[in-house]
């Protein structure tokens, strides 16, 4: 991720002697785009943040409760494991926490995440889209490279890892065949 300048931030406040505080919750999902497919996990990063968007930790533990708009939506701790959370904590010096929401119908739900600690972080919110269930069932991705006269065979494996990430971030089961 893109620091933005976290690391001058935090010199800069120790150099003056501030100590840096969260101010505000921030629902972000790997991968960059907030839709995913009924009964589907979508990974979600629930991140504390200062007033400019930086990651920031906190001295003390911080629990987050969860929320939808959907009555079908739920949320784990793990892709596989059992739905229903309703809330998370984020630990004494860590920035964020990971959560996986699916939903059984389709629709735009909202999710939430609000802090009820003292003084309270800034709530977040996050507008997805669950698509109708996928006609077929869910397979692996194959991504074949090799040698070719169009293109490089490192490039190929460059723009291959790409792909694999990408795929990977959003859920998708890949095999790489490098020839």
């Amino acid at each position: 991720p893109d620091p933005k300048g976290a690391l001058s931030a935090e010199i800069i406040a120790w150099l003056m002697g501030e100590q840096l505080a969260p101010t505000k919750l921030a629902l972000l999902n790997s991968g960059g785009a907030s839709s995913t497919f009924q009964r589907v996990p979508m990974k979600i990063r629930i991140e504390m943040q200062d007033a400019t968007g930086v990651a920031t930790p906190a001295a003390a533990n911080v629990t987050v409760s969860l929320a939808t708009t959907s009555a079908t939506g739920l949320f784990a701790t793990a892709k596989d494991g059992v739905y229903g959370l309703s809330s998370v904590t984020i630990p004494a010096g860590a920035t964020s926490a990971t959560v996986y929401y699916k939903d059984g119908r389709a629709g735009a739900p909202a999710l939430s995440a609000t802090d009820a600690g003292t003084p309270a972080l800034v709530p977040a919110s996050l507008a997805v889209s669950v698509l109708p269930a996928a006609a077929v069932e869910p397979g692996t991705v194959a991504i074949y490279t090799g040698t070719v006269g169009w293109i490089d065979k490192a490039l190929a494996d460059v723009q291959a890892e790409v792909c694999v990430d990408a795929l990977d971030a959003a859920g998708i089961e890949t095999a790489w065949f490098a020839l």
